[in-house]
């Protein structure tokens, strides 16, 4: 997965979360409209359904884990 899927997939979680500040959700925004044009719509559909299967707990573990090796 590239930085694109993978930055759009954690905008999905970020989104989609009930503590998100305004201010944070409007860059979230942004950047979701920036990735609208270098990923395709499939891409995104595709990488949003991925992302709402997994709970943020494993998001954050698959980070760490990344930034570990």
């Amino acid at each position: 997965m590239g930085d694109s899927e993978l930055a759009l997939g954690l905008l999905v979680h970020i989104l989609k979360h009930p503590a998100c500040p305004p201010e944070t959700r409007n860059r979230a925004i942004q950047l979701w409209d920036d990735l609208s044009f270098v990923l395709s719509p499939q891409a995104i559909e595709s990488i949003q359904e991925q992302a709402l299967q997994l709970l943020p707990e494993a998001v954050v573990a698959d980070l760490l884990r990344q930034q570990t090796n």
